[in-house]
């Protein structure tokens, strides 16, 4: 379990490098992934929210929705 969750305090960090990809349906969702594993339930709903107001696509809209239900 912890290598686990250092695995994924990895990815976090560079997900933050990527700052200019915040236009992007999947940084946001694959944040949303990395918080969901470190238990950060709230930072999670946040990430999926933004990249719910990122995408244009009905499919991917749904798919996140599906996500928050999941959360919530």
């Amino acid at each position: 379990m912890a290598g686990q969750v250092e695995q994924a305090a990895s990815a976090l960090e560079a997900l933050a490098v990527l700052k200019d990809m915040q236009s992007y349906v999947g940084f946001h969702l694959a944040r949303a992934e990395v918080f969901e594993r470190l238990g950060l339930s709230r930072d999670a709903k946040d990430a999926l929210g933004l990249a719910l107001e990122s995408t244009r696509n009905a499919a991917e809209a749904e798919f996140i929705r599906s996500k928050l239900g999941y959360l919530n």
